[in-house]
């Protein structure tokens, strides 16, 4: 260092080396950050709470052309008890989707990883992933054809968002919001940002029969008990005579119902479990 260098350190004021003694670009270097949420659910049937389960809440990369590194497949174990659980109660195949591809570095662990369905799993491929690694590569050529460009780098983020996180087993729906861009990096020209990909991937589970009864019983409807109905509900009639049909008379106090038929301009008791007459005219 000269002494003006050294002064300026003494003085406490800060130094740029690259400016100083004129260095050239230090290269970035690839950077993967990932950040985790946990998923609750009754994952089993035995479970008395919602266990929660990790899994990515958002990753961040800067990857560096020429730093590659190595990225690696999902594992096995309890961590992702989810999985199996939501295939079976939505039939659908829900995949350990990589937020960060495999082969841009992402690796296969619970952080990096979101449940998602395999149509969502080939839109992410299709309409971001494919983008981002052909980005890549142009970019890797760039930079070896003009070394003056070292430290430019693909900025690639993932932020997974889950309606119900509280409760996945049983909304499963999320988002992956993925943006991507090139940032040139340049000493005469300072940093320019070329986009690549702005996409929200969207996963949507299927319709089970479980989630149709959870929702009708916030209507009202619903099953109860065996036989006749329970509870004190108002009595409900339906009158389909037009169409020759049944009419149904239910008196939901007691649970007793009436079954009636009509033909030929009269009603005829069908099927009852309390005492009424056999007829009634019109």
């Amino acid at each position: 260092m000269g002494n003006k260098a050294l002064q300026l350190q003494a003085s406490g004021a800060p130094i740029s080396l690259s400016h100083a003694l004129a260095l050239p670009v230090l290269q970035l270097k690839t950077s993967i950050i990932n950040t985790q949420q946990t998923l609750e659910g009754k994952w089993n049937a035995k479970d008395k709470s919602k266990n929660p389960q990790v899994a990515g809440k958002k990753m961040e990369a800067k990857l560096d052309p020429n730093y590659p590194v190595k990225g690696s497949t999902p594992g096995n174990g309890d961590e992702y008890a989810m999985y199996p659980l939501l295939n079976e109660k939505w039939n659908e195949t829900y995949i350990k989707g990589h937020m960060l591809n495999a082969n841009l570095g992402g690796l296969g662990i619970p952080a990096n990883l979101f449940p998602i369905t395999s149509a969502a799993n080939k839109s992410h491929l299709t309409n971001v992933e494919l983008h981002v690694k052909q980005a890549l590569l142009e970019l890797n050529e760039r930079v070896n054809d003009n070394h003056k460009l070292f430290g430019s780098h693909v900025h690639y983020t993932v932020e997974a968002k889950s309606e119900e996180p509280t409760n996945f087993i049983r909304n499963p729906d999320a988002k992956l919001e993925c943006n991507a861009e090139k940032v040139i990096t340049s000493p005469a020209s300072g940093n320019v940002v070329e986009p690549i990909v702005t996409y929200v991937v969207s996963s949507s589970s299927g319709t089970s029969d479980e989630t149709f009864n959870e929702r009708l019983e916030k209507l009202g409807y619903g099953s109860s008990g065996s036989g006749k109905r329970s509870g004190s509900e108002a009595i409900k009639t339906v009158d389909n005579r037009a169409s020759g049909g049944t009419f149904h008379v239910e008196f939901a106090a007691d649970g007793s119902y009436q079954q009636w038929q009509y033909k030929k301009k009269k009603w005829s008791l069908v099927k009852s479990d309390e005492q009424t007459p056999n007829t009634i005219a019109e």
